[in-house]
């Protein structure tokens, strides 16, 4: 790749076709991206992840990333997440049998 490439296309690198990619948005704000297609994985994930691997991308930078530390990302937002729903049913549930338990008492 030339110089003059560079200059016209911006980037000696099109990564909006790699697998996987970490993009630094901002300090603590990470997103990771499936071919070019940005993932809903949790920002904590990533920064604690990150940070165990010793790297602390600067904003503005993007990296290559690893499918198997991507695959971990992916599973440990996958996990968080059903222990949100499970937190939410739980909730839903208590409020709904105190509605119930309630219902003759309201009129």
């Amino acid at each position: 790749m030339t110089l003059a490439s560079v200059a016209r296309n911006g980037s000696a690198l099109d990564l909006s076709q790699a697998e996987f990619t970490v993009s630094c948005r901002s300090d603590h704000e990470l997103e990771l991206r499936f071919k070019g297609r940005a993932l809903p994985v949790s920002a904590s994930v990533m920064r604690d992840t990150f940070a165990r691997a010793g790297i602390r991308l600067q904003p503005g930078q993007t990296i290559l990333a690893d499918r198997e530390v991507a695959r971990r990302c992916i599973e440990e937002t996958l996990m968080a997440l059903s222990l949100d729903e499970f937190r939410i049913r739980e909730a839903k549930s208590v409020l709904l049998q105190s509605l119930h338990a309630s219902e003759g008492s309201w009129v």
